[in-house]
């Protein structure tokens, strides 16, 4: 309250529906064949939720994402972008890749597995940043500038030792989760979300992280998936 208060920004509401195919015999010509279709499988998957689009959301694009080698031999895995305008979502993404799984078995002449929303929210954030006077931060024997540091240095840590990430970012989510539970939503889903997005560069790190800005104790973006209903 002293400084600017907390500021806070959000992306679209844009939620994934992965479809996992298996079972393809050529995998460029498959996903050729299902990029060239992306647009007629967009236009099918609005066609589950007529009211979706009346609100202004609705299925926006199709990505074709493809993994060459895994233990079960090549897969390819479509993302679905729905807009879930203030849903979490599941409902209505698991509905459209149900709907559009059919289609894509017959495209790609393989088999459909998995056909299910995505937790890893990274394309629907919320971003909240804060700074604080240094001067507010004194308590007793310590002056605010020496807080200040102790801040910085630990975040610093958590930026780049995931044994500390671990315990910085539980206490980050011991305030998202007790909204999420209060407000009777999925907080395991995005409690998994974070965490995997924690780890989006190939190395698990911080989701806040301090640094000092001339007078003030300043907090960097902090991404959190947002995957609420309101």
């Amino acid at each position: 309250r002293a400084g600017d208060g907390i500021q806070t920004t959000a992306t679209e509401p844009i939620m994934i529906g992965q479809i996992q195919v298996l079972d393809f015999e050529d995998l460029e010509l498959t996903r050729n064949r299902l990029t060239a279709a992306a647009d007629a499988l967009v236009q099918r998957a609005n066609e589950v939720n007529p009211r979706l689009l009346k609100r202004g959301g609705g299925a926006l694009k199709l990505e074709t994402r493809v993994f060459p080698e895994t233990q079960i031999g090549p897969m390819i895995v479509l993302h679905l972008h729905v807009n879930v305008c203030d849903a979490m979502g599941a409902n209505i993404i698991n509905t459209m890749v149900e709907a559009i799984a059919p289609d894509v078995e017959e495209i790609s002449g393989g088999r459909v597995r998995l056909r299910i929303l995505s937790n890893l929210a990274d394309k629907r954030l919320v971003t909240a940043t804060g700074r604080v006077p240094i001067a507010r931060l004194g308590r007793g024997e310590w002056d605010g500038a020496e807080v200040a540091r102790g801040i910085v240095e630990a975040s610093v840590m958590a930026d780049v030792d995931p044994y500390r990430a671990a315990t910085h970012n539980k206490g980050a989510m011991n305030g998202v989760d007790a909204f999420l539970v209060a407000a009777g939503q999925d907080w395991r889903a995005v409690e998994a979300g974070c965490h995997a997005y924690a780890a989006r560069d190939g190395r698990y790190r911080s989701l806040s992280r301090w640094h000092i800005d001339g007078d003030d104790l300043a907090e960097a973006a902090c991404p959190v998936l947002g995957t609420i209903a309101c």
